[in-house]
């Protein structure tokens, strides 16, 4: 599983197989009216960003620290997580 959003909190990577140590994703859709993008290289995340459609609260796991992170979105603007 590359994304999760079903309990309003965003996890990216929260299931795939250890072997995948270089994998990405773009523009997949999350809970909230959010695009996720990230990348995995070598088995870290080195890239995560989120697109807001329309505004609002965005809460997500860091795949780096594993804390929640919040966020104030804005309609139209990227948030880089990492």
């Amino acid at each position: 599983m590359l994304l999760q959003s079903h309990t309003g909190t965003i996890r990216v990577f929260p299931a795939i197989l250890q072997n995948w140590n270089d994998v990405s994703f773009d523009k997949l859709r999350a809970m909230g009216g959010f695009l996720v993008s990230a990348v995995r290289k070598r088995g870290k995340v080195t890239n995560l960003r989120v697109y807001s459609e329309k505004g609002g609260n965005l809460s997500i796991i860091s795949p780096l620290t594993d804390k929640l992170l919040n966020y104030k979105t804005k309609p139209g603007k990227w948030i880089k997580v990492i």
